[in-house]
């Protein structure tokens, strides 16, 4: 909605994700994890902005500004018996599908609260923090429509990081083990793909970033390898996706003309 003499973004809302990549270690020496996502906004109820040490410090505990524990579900505050839960809006709960809209929120000047930790930092010793923001908006996706895109193209991130920083896969069906030879990269009329493995492989598929089907001519060079028309398609990173029967392989694609 529109705010002052600012205008707001209407019945389109955007999508945001946030994802922490790699944080230092903890007390144990392992890597501190997400420990809670805090959703104040401008306004003077409990949920509100913070105003004080004391009320940031609450929110950094995964508790609202008047010291009451953040809880799943609806807008995060029940005092009554909510289950105490400090990530608001955690679309992995599949059974609640917990978003604004589910929760019919009213529209506000939100804020976006991350903490990690407990870490214990000492004297000149600095941290270093490795995070990634995708933000989308559709102007046809109406209420939470734009949900759908954003995590798509979390989705396909995960599984780019996954590649890139050489760590486990995701899960069985995301290893990237087979990941294909591509060139020229970026591609501007076409662009070569090499497959590493044939073994059971099925098909290949486009998306864009925010993870949609996109069309392009496909042809296949010999057993092993075929070519991607691309000059048709728009400027912008897109992900390469190789099926096999177990498995599929994601590669990050630049189209650049």
């Amino acid at each position: 909605e529109n705010s002052g003499f600012s205008t707001g973004y209407g019945l389109n809302p955007p999508a945001i994700a946030y994802q922490i990549i790699k944080t230092p270690n903890d007390a144990t020496g392992n890597p501190a994890e997400l420990s809670s996502v805090m959703t104040p906004y401008n306004g003077t109820s409990p949920t509100s902005d913070p105003n004080n040490a004391s009320e940031y410090y609450n929110y950094m505990k995964g508790v609202w500004r008047d010291g009451t524990p953040a809880t799943m579900g609806g807008n995060g505050y029940d005092r009554s018996n909510g289950t105490l839960y400090p990530f608001m809006y955690d679309l992995s709960i599949d059974s609640l599908n917990w978003t604004e809209c589910e929760a019919n929120n009213s529209a506000h000047d939100r804020r976006l609260l991350l903490s990690v930790g407990p870490l214990n930092m000492e004297q000149n010793i600095s941290m270093k923090f490795t995070n990634a923001v995708l933000w989308t908006r559709d102007t046809a996706a109406i209420d939470c429509g734009n949900l759908d895109f954003v995590t798509g193209a979390v989705d396909f991130m995960n599984v780019q990081l996954e590649q890139e920083l050489n760590k486990a896969p995701l899960s069985s069906n995301e290893l990237v083990s087979d990941a294909p030879k591509i060139f020229p990269n970026p591609a501007s009329d076409k662009v070569f793909v090499e497959l590493n493995s044939t073994d059971d492989f099925k098909n290949v598929e486009l998306y864009d970033l925010q993870a949609r089907l996109v069309s392009a001519e496909i042809v296949a060079v010999d057993d092993h390898s075929f070519m991607l028309n691309t000059r048709n398609l728009k400027d912008g990173i897109y992900f390469l996706s190789l099926n096999y029967s177990d498995r599929r392989s994601i590669s990050k694609l630049i189209v650049k003309h």
